[in-house]
């Protein structure tokens, strides 16, 4: 605070947000004086904290899942609301996707092969699930799709 800043970017993880959104309103650093923005587990956060305390806070996310008409991904917006209540984090969904990629794998390979479920994976391209689509790199790795959210008036805005 004695450094006045006009910006405060939070990382770290979905369950440390609502601590450090609390010392910094007890701080007054929070919209519209101070500019907050956050990486993927922002959304998370209101499960924890009220939507008002999220007011004007910025923050990049896949784009998930709730507009995907997609059956296999309506099945898990579907989910009870207790499991949701419990495990709806971008990892857990993350995690779902991957799951998901090896069933597919496995399914249209029609083998356990290792090599031939490695060459299936690598030769895959991209992948839209649950946590939105996931692009696939040469190496392996995967990236979502991140797009920018704003909380105003207590709900998710596209920026």
């Amino acid at each position: 605070k004695n450094q006045d800043p006009t910006d405060i970017y939070i990382a770290g993880f979905g369950s440390d947000f609502p601590n450090i959104l609390k010392e910094l309103k007890i701080q007054d650093l929070m919209p519209p004086r101070v500019r907050v923005t956050g990486g993927v587990p922002m959304w998370e956060v209101s499960h924890f904290v009220k939507p008002k305390m999220l007011e004007g806070i910025i923050f990049a996310s896949p784009p998930l899942f709730k507009n995907n008409p997609e059956a296999k991904i309506q099945k898990v917006i579907k989910a009870p609301a207790s499991f949701q209540k419990r495990s709806s984090n971008f990892l857990t969904f993350y995690a779902y996707d991957n799951a998901m990629i090896l069933a597919d794998a496995l399914r249209n390979t029609k083998t356990m092969d290792f090599l031939k479920l490695r060459e299936y994976l690598f030769n895959l391209k991209e992948y839209n699930g649950v946590s939105g689509r996931m692009k696939i790199k040469e190496n392996g790795s995967s990236s979502p799709d991140l797009v920018i959210f704003e909380w105003k008036n207590g709900k998710i805005k596209l920026k």
